[in-house]
């Protein structure tokens, strides 16, 4: 009985261990376009988190942000593109996949998706800061960063 008792334990702490390192699904089942205080209309997963994208990746389909950055700004993992639920003013030309050192990457119009850990639903903490060697914007429906007034 007590062997069954560690065994449980260490599914508990390897699944804990899994999530807190950032190896849990961060793929999206959906994009939309959602109005957020601060950049204006942007684009969200299906759970309403900013994505954001990462200024030195200069819009070439590599995540560069890595290690430390990444464990606060995952990549969004690629999915196919047919499979994502996309609101209507998404435009699905723009969504690809990119490179990371994690794998393949979710982009718009050639920028890697990420989402940040600060943030909550329909909140855009991470717009127009300096972290982790570079800017971080959100992205608008054009694949482009939002505004910055």
């Amino acid at each position: 009985m007590m062997e069954r008792g560690k065994l449980g334990l260490t599914v508990i702490a390897l699944a804990l261990t899994l999530v807190l390192s950032g190896c849990a699904d961060t793929s999206v089942r959906g994009l939309r376009i959602e109005m957020i205080e601060g950049p204006g209309e942007v684009l969200v997963d299906d759970q309403g988190m900013v994505l954001y994208i990462f200024e030195p990746d200069e819009a070439g389909d590599v995540a560069t942000c890595s290690g430390t950055c990444a464990r606060h700004w995952p990549p969004v993992a690629a999915a196919e593109a047919r499979d994502l639920d996309l609101g209507s003013t998404v435009n699905p030309d723009l969504i690809g996949t990119g490179t990371s050192s994690d794998g393949a990457v979710l982009t718009y119009n050639h920028w890697p998706l990420y989402r940040y850990d600060a943030d909550t639903q329909g909140v855009a903490r991470g717009h127009n800061i300096d972290l982790h060697g570079g800017k971080w914007f959100a992205v608008t429906a054009a694949g482009v960063r939002a505004h910055t007034d």
